[in-house]
């Protein structure tokens, strides 16, 4: 009978300690405390929350604006070139067709590229030609990481589909595009045949560019354009 009463008294004890958890809420029989405690998992969860890892800092990403005309982009200039070599680095790259490719109304671009595109402050935008354009009004009310313009003008050079286009009804807000990007680079040719040296120096003036005029590039419609993968991969490592 002793025996018993002491298997009986280890085996209450027993009891008495053991945890239960029912339903996601942890109950603790409280020994020697006749109101039992309850925590939630919603408590529990808050206890270790200062435990995790801070999330890591959002990606860059480039997101390549084209030309009018220019569609399907997959099958367009360098565009899908540049795309691959940004990626081939571990960069991601957003290369998709432009609504409205014709006449690239800013109206129907702009928000395009930020509902979208999402187009942000981690992000590198590559325009050529219209594209450019876009990302120049892009800029004058959104932060970006970087601007890089290929054949970029400031007036629609008396072209009806340019006037259309929106992006020349007022005046550039300079100061704005510079304010909200980290750099601006820009690229010209010393031939191109729809834009004029003196559209792409006025660009280059009034944003303070880092201007690169490459020889004989003319309206930059080529397969291949590796310049911008380099000079984004120098931007991203300085």
């Amino acid at each position: 009978k002793k025996n018993q009463k002491k298997n009986q008294k280890k085996k209450t004890k027993k009891n008495q300690t053991k945890k239960t958890h029912i339903s996601g809420i942890y109950i603790s029989p409280g020994y020697n405390n006749p109101k039992p405690k309850l925590y939630s998992m919603t408590d529990q969860k808050s206890k270790i929350s200062h435990l995790k890892a801070p999330p890591d800092e959002k990606q860059v990403k480039v997101v390549i604006l084209p030309g009018n005309g220019c569609y399907p982009v997959d099958d367009s200039n360098w565009y899908s070139a540049v795309a691959s070599q940004l990626r081939a680095k571990g960069i991601k790259c957003v290369l998709e067709n432009m609504p409205d490719p014709n006449k690239a109304r800013e109206s129907i671009w702009i928000p395009f590229i930020e509902k979208k595109l999402e187009a942000d402050a981690h992000t590198i935008l590559v325009g050529h030609s219209s594209g450019a354009e876009a990302g120049m009004r892009y800029a004058e009310s959104r932060q970006l990481k970087g601007l890089i313009l290929v054949s970029a003008c400031h007036t629609d050079l008396g072209v009806e589909n340019e006037r259309q286009a929106g992006y020349y009804s007022r005046p550039w807000e300079w100061k704005k595009i510079k304010e909200n990007c980290e750099w601006i680079i820009q690229f010209a040719s010393d031939n191109d045949p729809f834009i004029p040296e003196k559209e792409m120096l006025h660009v280059a003036k009034n944003l303070e560019t880092e201007y690169h005029c490459l020889k004989g590039r003319g309206h930059f419609l080529s397969w291949q354009m590796p310049e911008i993968a380099e000079i984004i991969q120098e931007k991203l490592d300085a």
